[in-house]
């Protein structure tokens, strides 16, 4: 199971993985954290889909935030 954190400030997005204690990205915006988060999981994590799991619960919420919006 590969543990990415995903660490956001007002200005960056920063992102960790806690089993390679090496790996780490930055992004603009949340939907690219969760691309890097999954292809770094695809890459050295094959069969983990912790961030894809992730991934796809973060873009459920943005689309109901959104049609709640409307």
């Amino acid at each position: 199971m590969a543990r990415i954190t995903i660490d956001q400030s007002a200005s960056s997005i920063i992102l960790f993985c806690q089993d390679c204690a090496v790996w780490h990205a930055f992004a603009d915006d949340l939907a690219a954290a969760h691309d890097s988060a999954v292809a770094h999981e695809n890459r050295t994590h094959p069969g983990t889909q912790e961030a894809a799991h992730a991934r796809r619960e973060w873009r459920r919420r943005a689309r109901n935030a959104a049609a709640t919006r409307r």
